[in-house]
């Protein structure tokens, strides 16, 4: 049977491009990697720009960035030890230092000035695109052929079964193939993966206005054309020029007001890049993990990595209570009717009674094998989804001292 066939021969993802960067904070497992030698001078990570034109225009080289160009001081950039690398062959020079772009002096800049780019809104508008091939419906079959995303067959997931191996020195030499040349991670989405819904900031100017990511950033899942018939819409429902379900051109769709809300008084919240900031508010010392607004739009609720929940009043533009729930980070928080108790998710498993005339927790329930991810009530029933996977419904029950009790279908479990 022929073997399939395939663009790229070497995958983007393996030991030797993760060393070939790496070769001078671990040099260990380079020497490790290839026989107690290191690669030839010219064949060395010499330069930012030199690495790039190649794998720009290289048609054999198909590396992608490690997380050392995101995040920390640079040392990888740096020849620190002192290593012996050799001597490049068509300029003479030893190599030393990674040179780096005239926009960084140092490894430290250079890594800063990456990660304020990974941030930047135009990478967030077409991250999806990346998504797509590495996770999604490009990675495999013929969406995979158009996007010339395809590689030697054995690096796919499921592409031979080792266990059914018998021959020794081919069960020896798969193995090889797999450890050393890379593998393509599961495939995560059979269609595209949706654009994060963004408003482009006006440092991240170079999408223009019509073009397939300012469709993105006004919350459409397509591109081009339908890209641009979305970026439109978007803005004739800010400029008031028109309805976005094209009913009519007299401004009586709910696209067409001019004041931010449509018929009714209801907001029309596909417009939403025309959104003014209101107030900012520091409420917690770590990241936020969740908020919820009361229906009367008066106060909000806030938890956080730090292990508290915030109470804040809208309508006083004040902080009305604040209280420490867990040792760990709290991810949820759902008030209750009575206005004096608020339920809250945490990271050690358990679910937590806030009482907020008290000012701390009043009872806790143990509820999962792993992190408590969102909590909702519904009349005397209380739902819990977690990180371990499972969704539990509770049931309270007076008759058990006002315990909650695990229901699941309708029958109680105990």
């Amino acid at each position: 049977m022929p073997e399939p066939k395939f663009l790229y021969g070497t995958h983007y993802s393996s030991p030797g491009y993760v060393l070939f960067y790496t070769v001078r904070v671990a040099p260990e497992y380079t020497l490790c990697l290839q026989a107690g030698k290191y690669d030839h001078a010219d064949r060395m990570f010499c330069g930012i720009n030199e690495t790039w034109q190649n794998v720009l225009n290289g048609g054999a080289d198909v590396k992608e960035l490690i997380p050392e160009f995101y995040k920390g001081d640079g040392l990888f950039l740096q020849n620190g030890q002192r290593l012996s690398l050799g001597i490049r062959q068509e300029t003479g020079e030893r190599v030393g230092d990674v040179n780096l772009p005239p926009w960084a002096e140092t490894g430290a800049e250079f890594v800063a000035k990456c990660r304020e780019a990974l941030e930047c809104d135009y990478v967030s508008a077409h991250l999806h695109e990346w998504i797509d091939l590495i996770f999604g419906h490009k990675q495999l079959g013929a969406d995979a052929i158009k996007a010339d995303n395809v590689f030697y067959p054995l690096t796919y997931e499921g592409a031979v079964d080792l266990d059914k191996v018998t021959d020794p020195v081919e069960l020896e030499s798969l193995q090889a193939q797999i450890t050393e040349f890379g593998q393509t991670p599961k495939q995560l989405f059979q269609i595209p993966h949706p654009p994060r819904s963004i408003t482009l900031a006006a440092g991240c100017g170079a999408v223009a206005a019509d073009d397939a990511g300012a469709g993105a950033a006004v919350g459409s899942s397509s591109s081009g054309a339908a890209g641009k018939e979305a970026a439109a819409t978007a803005a004739a429902a800010v400029d008031g020029g028109g309805s976005s379900s094209g009913g009519g051109g007299d401004g009586a769709g709910a696209g067409a007001a001019t004041d931010g809300s449509g018929e009714g008084g209801i907001l029309n919240w596909g417009a939403y890049v025309d959104l003014r900031e209101r107030s900012t508010q520091k409420l917690h010392k770590d990241a936020i993990s969740a908020v919820v607004v009361s229906k009367d739009g008066n106060t909000m609720h806030s938890v956080s990595h730090d292990g508290t929940l915030a109470i804040y009043s809208l309508e006083e533009g004040r902080q009305l209570q604040a209280g420490t729930v867990s040792d760990m980070a709290v991810s949820s928080v759902l008030p209750l009717e009575d206005g004096k108790t608020v339920m809250v998710g945490a990271w050690d498993n358990n679910v937590y009674w806030f009482d907020t005339d008290f000012g701390r927790v009043g009872a806790t329930l143990s509820g999962h094998d792993d992190a408590v991810s969102q909590c909702e009530r519904v009349d005397d029933l209380l739902v819990t989804a977690s990180w371990d996977s499972s969704v539990k419904i509770w049931k309270y029950d007076e008759a058990a001292s006002g315990s909650c009790r695990y229901v699941l279908g309708g029958a109680e479990d105990g």
